[in-house]
């Protein structure tokens, strides 16, 4: 039986997927595989979008890629400023219901705003599926799309990456509020090696979705979460980090077993008063970047005077804090997780990270990286769609083995993994 609640959720079992992630990774394609293996309905948002653009006086399909989508994100942030941060969500889903019939589900392609990811929770039996790549493998696959205009790529990726208006898109924090993610980096040459890599992990997130403890945790899946779990002490205005570092033990009977030896959140150092007290609210290094930014008259894009607050350029339209160098990373007061796990390690004394595997809910900065590479730890894993693309090359260049995080993360990780209550 199927009711509507006031909300307009209908409240049944039917199975909700939403997917997210930056473009170019493979969030369409699952959508499409779920609709046609698993008899999904498959709603795109960017429908509701297009109509929207439609019902101004333009024509999407006489222009090109790029230019289409800067229409559709414009058009997007203007839903959400109109009709509320959740409008898209709510009236994919109106409309999701009316079509879904007798189908076990429906996938909805795609959300690009944290507030949609979080009003999509009201939906009972619902989940968050974040699909990325990297950068460079994303831009193989669009180039053509793009005509080979690599600018405007990074443009729309910037832009979708984070605007800084709560109406805009937001692609980063939407894949830290997943339930599950996936990595898809790597080229496929046959369709064998797209089952192994991406198929088999939705089979199986299908799978704990309709029967949860169906499937038992993988080690990274627990190490991550302990990380996620860890990072909610943090009091740091921007973001909660998280990290753990874990050591291979060997055992009597099989190979070496990984064990966590050193967890941490991104925090002042002991003595210190944190930012929302030192500051009253105010993150002490966006206090210094403003200061920095106030400082800039002509913007770094296209050298235009710049005019109001010097935060955006009213000639090309780019946020000046994006495009100058650096982050005053080193402004920062907190010690970041990943080197706060670190230098844990070094108190316990007489343990060495030689070939140990740090996990961190982002990509470490490239003040950690050094960290790392001194630490010997060999591998890295962590969960982020955008990682920090100095710290990066570092990292590979000392030859530390670099894992895009694949699995259930802390928002899904309990409702998954908790087997049922037995009915004997």
């Amino acid at each position: 039986m199927t009711r509507t609640s006031r909300s307009g959720h209908l409240q049944n079992d039917k199975l909700v997927i939403a997917m997210t992630g930056p473009f170019g990774s493979g969030a369409t394609t699952v959508a499409a595989w779920l609709a046609k293996h698993k008899r999904f309905l498959h709603f795109r948002v960017h429908t509701i979008i297009k109509e929207y653009i439609e019902r101004n006086g333009e024509n999407l399909r006489s222009k090109p890629l790029s230019e289409q989508r800067a229409l559709m994100q414009k058009a997007g942030d203007d839903l959400r400023r109109t009709h509320g941060l959740d409008y898209l969500v709510r009236e994919s889903l109106k409309r999701a219901w009316k079509k879904v019939g007798r189908r076990p589900g429906l996938v909805i392609d795609s959300l690009k705003n944290p507030y949609e990811v979080e009003a999509l929770r009201k939906q009972p039996n619902s989940f968050v599926l974040a699909i990325y790549a990297d950068k460079d493998e994303r831009w193989r696959r669009v180039a053509e799309k793009y005509s080979r205009d690599q600018k405007q790529f990074d443009d729309d990726d910037a832009r979708d990456r984070g605007e800084s208006e709560k109406f805009g898109q937001d692609v980063s924090r939407c894949v830290d509020l997943a339930d599950v993610s996936l990595a898809n980096s790597d080229p496929c040459d046959s369709d064998r090696e797209w089952k192994e890599r991406l198929w088999q992990p939705v089979e199986r997130f299908m799978a704990l979705a309709r029967v949860p403890g169906s499937f038992l945790p993988t080690q990274e899946e627990v190490f991550m979460n302990e990380a996620y779990c860890k990072s909610l002490s943090s009091q740091c205005l921007n973001r909660q980090v998280g990290a753990v570092v874990a050591i291979g033990l060997k055992t009597r009977d099989g190979p070496a077993v990984e064990t966590a030896i050193s967890s941490a959140y991104n925090a002042v150092p002991r003595g210190q008063k944190e930012c929302t007290e030192e500051f009253s609210g105010h993150c002490f290094r966006d206090r210094l970047t403003q200061r920095n930014l106030d400082g800039v008259s002509y913007c770094p894009n296209c050298g235009e005077v710049l005019k109001s607050d010097h935060s955006t350029c009213s000639s090309c339209g780019q946020k000046v804090a994006k495009i100058l160098p650096g982050k005053n990373l080193e402004f920062c007061r907190a010690a970041h997780a990943e080197e706060s796990a670190i230098l844990k390690v070094a108190n316990l004394g007489g343990l060495s990270l030689f070939n140990a595997t740090l996990y961190s809910t982002t990509f470490p900065c490239q003040l950690c990286a050094k960290q790392i590479i001194s630490a010997g730890i060999s591998r890295v894993v962590w969960v982020e769609a955008y990682p920090h693309g100095e710290s990066h090359k570092m990292l590979g260049d000392a030859g530390v083995e670099l894992v895009q995080f694949s699995g259930v993360k802390a928002r899904g990780f309990y409702r998954l993994f908790r087997r049922p209550l037995s009915s004997a």
